[in-house]
């Protein structure tokens, strides 16, 4: 007599992704919302929630956390 076939089990490898949207600063949602234009060189940040609005210059290599990273401390650098 043979045996009852087994299903085996596939351990999943779950991909981590990038958050699009970030805590604001101004009114701790998160809500904000990062636009790259790597032509102009500029990155378009803004609050959905506040309507909380920036605009900072960016390298070619940076991504939507460094432009982040740049703008929260300046955000609260000034405050």
């Amino acid at each position: 007599m043979g045996r009852k076939k087994r299903r085996r089990t596939f351990a999943l490898k779950r991909v981590k992704r990038q958050s699009s949207m970030f805590r604001c600063p101004s009114c701790q949602h998160t809500s904000i919302v990062i636009d790259i234009d790597r032509k102009a060189g500029i990155a378009r940040i803004s609050c959905i929630n506040c309507g909380l609005k920036r605009t900072i210059e960016v390298g070619e290599e940076e991504e939507q956390v460094d432009v982040y990273a740049r703008f929260y401390d300046s955000f609260t650098e000034g405050t």
